[in-house]
Formats: structure tokens, C-alpha cells, sequence
């Protein structure tokens, strides 16, 4: 009888002080004072930021993004279904959730599919998840930390 073992690789990026030209990160957020204030905070540290305020709106985007941050409450849809979706076609790399979503089972699935961080813990929390999982050092203009690394579905190969 033969076992097979499945090997799941994630390549951990490397702490860089500054995003590379033209990373786009994908903005779902169905709040527009909320999705400006984020999209403001993520440009600040030179991050190509494309908002979409629905899961419409995200799945009509054809470029492809480095990374994106979803609510998972969406108006028009369940926004752990748009991540999986979108990371299974290649359109987002990495994906992280930015959420208020309370229930357990839903914190559970997100947490399948990607790191989940509160919306009670403010945005800059968020950015120093999306920068450690850049691998890029936080800039002197966050004043936050750089995070550690966080455990994410990943679509690099190699």
C-alpha cells in the first residue's frame, strides 16, 4: 500500500523596506467612508490600491492583484466565496480578510482561506498584516512594526 503525502509549500517572502513598483492590492469593502480611509492608509505606504465596494464590482476587475483584502459581509455576496474564487483563477495572489463577521463558523472558513483580522483592530492592523505578507518592512510613516509573517493561502509557485 502505498502513502501519499501531500507537500503544501508556502514561500515565505522577504522583508523588504519598500512594496515593489506596481503591487496592486485589491480592495473589497462594501463601507465607503471605511474603504477610503483604508485604501488612503495602504497608498501611504505606495501600494497600488484598486476599491471595489461588491463582489460584482471585484469579479468585473480582469487585472491581476498581489493581494486582496476582503469583508467578508458584502451587501451582494459572501466575501470568503469572492476570495476563494479569485485565488482558485489566478486574479489574487494572497488574500486577507478584514472583517467584523462575529459568528464562529465564519471566522473558522475565512481562516481556511486566509489570515482574518478585526475591524475593532483597526486599520492599521490590517496594514501591517498586508505588509508583512508583501514581505515589507512597516515604513517610518505608519509607525507600526513590521508583522512576523502570517500562514496564508498562496498562490506563488516555485
Amino acid at each position: 500500500m502505498l502513502a501519499v503525502l501531500e507537500l503544501v509549500v508556502l514561500r515565505w517572502p522577504v522583508m523588504t523596506d519598500t512594496p515593489k513598483e506596481h503591487e496592486r492590492i485589491l480592495l473589497v469593502e462594501d463601507d465607503p467612508e471605511l474603504c477610503r480611509a483604508v485604501a488612503r492608509i495602504l497608498r501611504r505606504e505606495g501600494l497600488e490600491v484598486t476599491a471595489a465596494p461588491s463582489c460584482a464590482a471585484a469579479r468585473a476587475l480582469t487585472c491581476p492583484f498581489e493581494l486582496g483584502v476582503f469583508d467578508i459581509g458584502l451587501g451582494d455576496g459572501d466575501g470568503v466565496e469572492l476570495a476563494e474564487q479569485l485565488l482558485d483563477q489566478g486574479r489574487a495572489t494572497r488574500a486577507v480578510f478584514f472583517t467584523n463577521a462575529g459568528r464562529v463558523e465564519i471566522q473558522r472558513r475565512a481562516r481556511r482561506v486566509a489570515p482574518v483580522v478585526q475591524k475593532s483592530d483597526g486599520a492599521e492592523a490590517l496594514l501591517q498584516v498586508v505588509l508583512g505578507m508583501l514581505g515589507h518592512r512597516a515604513s517610518t510613516r505608519s509607525g507600526i512594526l513590521p508583522a512576523a509573517g502570517s500562514p496564508a493561502r498562496n498562490r506563488e509557485t516555485g
